[in-house]
C-alpha cells in the first residue's frame, strides 16, 4: 500500500475524520500490515539479553551464561533461550542510541522520534493507525497500565484527532474472569446482523452528506458507535476459546496472555497492538533494575522470552508473520558495569531492539557495541528506528501527515537502516 508523497499531500486536504462510515467496514485485505509492539518499560539491560559480553570482566558480563543461537555467530543471554532457538527469524539491532537519561523524556523520544519538548507529536502507534487510513474500527489497542497514558497518547492525541487514540485495555487476560465489558454483549453477533448494520450505516452516511444532522457527533460518540457494530473484535477478546495447551505455551503470565490476545486482535483486523510488559516486582520500575538485578531480572526476562518466541512461531504457523511486524524495546539500555547496589543504571548510549516478521530478513544483527557494551558502532537513533518501521508498510520518512489545522508534518526525521 505504498503511497507517493504527491498523492498523499493531495489527499491531506481531506479532514482526518472525513472517511465515510461504511469505509470502516471494508473487509481488510489479508495482506494488510499490522504491528505487535512489546514496550519494555523501564529499559532492559542489553548485556543481559541480546548483546552479552562473555569476555568482559565479571562486573560487566554479569552472572548469566552466553548461549549459542540457531544462527552461527549470533549469541544471546541464557535468559533468552527460547528466542535463541528461533534467531533465524529475528533481526536484532545492537546499536540503538540517544542521549536522554530520564525515563519520561526517553520514552517520549523513542516512541515519537522527537525530543519530549515536541510532545504535540503523537506516538508511532497513532501515526501508524493514521497511515493505515483508519480502515479498522479499533486500529490501535494498548494493553497496559493507565500510568503510561501520556506516553502512548491515550489521553492526548496531539496533532491527530481522537479517532486514532488507542483503546486502553488494563485488565489482565490471564485472569480467570477476564472480560472487556463494552464488548461482552457483542461476541455472539452474527454476520447477518453486521450486514444489517452496514445497510443502516450506509443510509446514515448518505444522510451525513446531505444534511448537518450528524455534525453533533463528537469523536467519543463516533468511536462508541463504531465499536458496538464490530463483533469480530468482540470475539477476539474471548481468549478462553484458545486451546489450553497453546495458552500454556505462551505462558500463563500477563505478558504471555497479552501476546496471545494480540494475535487474536490482529486476526480480527486491529492494525496496531502495544503490549506494555511491566513485570510484577516490588522494588523496581518494570525493567529498571538499579538494585539486585540478578534477583529481579529473570522475573522480567523469562516470561517475555516465552511470550515473544511463541508468538512468532504461532504467527508463522498461521501464515501471518510476513504481514505482522513484531517489535520489542524499552527507552534505553543499562550501564554495562554493575553498580554498588548490584544493579545496572540508565544507559541511553547503547541498547538492543528486536524486530521480526513483515518481510524483514531474520538471522541478522545490525550494529554493535564495543567489547564492554558502552558505545555503539553504526548507531540507530529513535528517528531512524521509526523510519525503518514505517518503511515496512511502504512509507518513506518524508511522507507527511496532516494535523488538525491541515498543516503537514514529516512522519520521521530519520532514515531507514539497511536491514532489508
Amino acid at each position: 500500500m505504498k503511497t507517493s508523497r504527491r498523492s498523499f499531500l493531495r489527499a491531506g486536504s481531506i479532514p482526518l475524520l472525513g472517511l465515510s462510515l461504511p469505509e470502516y467496514f471494508k473487509s481488510g485485505s489479508s495482506k494488510k500490515k499490522s504491528v505487535i509492539f512489546f514496550h519494555l518499560l523501564g529499559g532492559p539491560s542489553h548485556v543481559d539479553t541480546y548483546d552479552p559480553k562473555p569476555n568482559a570482566p565479571v562486573e560487566i558480563r554479569g552472572n548469566y551464561e552466553t548461549i549459542e543461537t540457531n544462527v552461527p555467530g549470533i549469541f544471546f543471554s541464557e535468559l533468552l533461550s527460547e528466542q535463541a532457538k528461533i534467531a533465524d527469524r529475528l533481526c536484532i539491532i545492537r546499536s540503538f542510541a540517544h542521549n536522554n537519561f530520564d525515563h519520561g523524556g526517553a520514552q517520549f523520544l523513542v516512541l515519537r522520534g522527537r525530543e519530549s519538548a515536541v510532545n504535540f507529536y503523537p506516538a508511532f502507534g497513532a501515526v501508524w493507525s493514521h497511515l493505515q487510513n483508519g480502515e479498522n474500527l479499533l486500529p490501535y489497542i494498548f494493553m497496559g497500565n493507565r500510568h503510561s497514558q501520556i506516553v502512548h497518547d491515550i489521553g492526548n492525541m496531539g496533532i491527530l484527532k481522537a479517532k486514532f487514540r488507542p483503546k486502553l485495555i488494563e485488565k489482565d487476560p490471564n485472569a480467570s474472569d477476564f472480560k472487556i465489558d463494552e464488548f461482552s454483549l457483542l461476541s455472539d453477533v452474527g454476520e447477518d446482523r453486521i450486514v444489517s448494520r452496514r445497510n443502516i450505516l450506509q443510509a446514515l452516511d448518505n444522510l451525513q452528506r446531505d444534511t448537518e444532522v450528524l455534525k453533533g457527533f463528537n469523536s467519543h460518540q463516533q468511536r462508541a458507535f463504531d465499536v458496538i457494530t464490530n463483533s469480530r473484535v468482540a470475539k477476539a477478546f474471548n481468549i478462553g476459546e484458545e486451546p489450553e495447551e497453546l495458552r500454556n505455551q505462551y505462558g500463563r503470565t500477563d505478558v504471555g496472555q497479552r501476546a496471545l490476545l494480540a494475535r487474536r486482535l490482529i486476526e480480527a483486523g486491529v492494525s496496531f497492538v502495544t503490549i506494555e510488559h511491566f513485570p510484577p516486582e516490588q522494588n523496581n520500575y518494570g525493567w529498571d533494575h538499579h538494585f539486585d538485578i540478578y534477583k529481579w531480572f529473570p522475573m522480567a526476562a523469562t516470561p517475555y522470552d516465552q511470550a515473544v518466541s511463541t508468538l512468532i512461531l504461532d504467527l508463522e504457523e498461521r501464515g501471518l508473520l510476513e504481514d505482522v511486524l513484531v517489535i520489542a524495546f524499552g527507552e534505553f539500555g543499562r550501564t554495562p558495569k554493575i553498580n554498588e547496589n548490584g544493579g545496572r543504571d540508565h544507559w541511553p548510549r547503547a541498547g538492543s531492539i528486536l524486530l521480526a516478521g513483515n518481510g524483514i530478513p531474520g538471522g541478522q544483527v545490525y550494529g554493535s557495541t564495543d567489547r564492554r557494551g558502552y558505545d555503539v558502532k553504526n548507531p540507530v537513533y529513535p528517528a531512524d528506528l521509526l523510519a525503518t518501521i514505517y518503511k515496512t508498510i511502504g512509507y518513506n520518512p518524508d511522507t507527511r501527515i496532516v494535523d488538525k489545522n491541515n498543516r503537514p508534518h514529516f512522519i520521521s526525521e530519520g532514515r531507514p537502516i539497511d536491514i532489508f
